[in-house]
């Protein structure tokens, strides 16, 4: 299970990359995250990324050529192209159990006033928001799609409950329970389960 992100602030991804669920899949080997800067698949001196929307009207865009270049570098027949906009359709549990049953995304973060929509039309196979409000890049929107991504694939989730339930019996017979309180060993006591946050 792979995720490209497409994004003019990789930093961004930096913390959580490194934490709680989307550590431990990658460290298991079960899914891959990698993010890409924009701005390297640009040509001229400044990187330039924004440029005024095609056929005018208001505000920048992200231009179109940098997009088209990296998503065509990455996409494998098996990938889904995934924009981050608040014109998408919303992320709840089902979309992200959707999403997980695909084995590579490519995440457009998306800046500006959004994209050009030459890629809307050409690369995009769905558009996604995480709500409805105003965010000050995609990319803190991709964070969250790649957590949930991450939460549903079978494979991790599978291998982390038995994780789990290996640490709680462990626990157990030590006659203490995962948050370190002495058992009450009572009928139904030995199920203990780690809730995940």
């Amino acid at each position: 299970m792979e995720i490209d992100v497409l994004t003019l602030f990789p930093r961004i991804f930096e913390g959580p990359l490194d934490e709680s669920i989307l550590k431990r899949a990658q460290k298991s080997g079960l899914v891959a995250v990698r993010v890409h800067n924009l701005r390297d698949f640009t040509h001229d001196k400044h990187r330039v990324v924004d440029d005024k929307p095609y056929g005018g009207g208001p505000g920048m865009l992200m231009k179109p050529e940098p997009i088209f270049e990296a998503v065509e570098t990455i996409r494998r027949d098996e990938s889904c192209v995934v924009l981050m906009t608040p014109q998408g359709a919303p992320l709840t549990q089902t979309r992200a159990q959707e999403f997980s049953r695909k084995p590579h995304l490519v995440i457009i973060c998306g800046h500006y006033e959004g994209v050009d929509e030459r890629v809307r039309e050409a690369l995009v196979d769905e558009e996604v928001s995480i709500g409805d409000y105003v965010l000050t890049n995609g990319a803190l929107a991709a964070r969250c799609l790649s957590t949930r991504w991450c939460g549903c694939c079978r494979a991790f989730s599978v291998t982390n409950r038995v994780q789990m339930m290996i640490r709680s019996r462990a626990g157990c017979s030590k006659g203490r329970s995962i948050h370190g309180r002495r058992s009450t060993r009572d009928a139904g006591a030995g199920n203990f389960a780690e809730r995940q946050p």
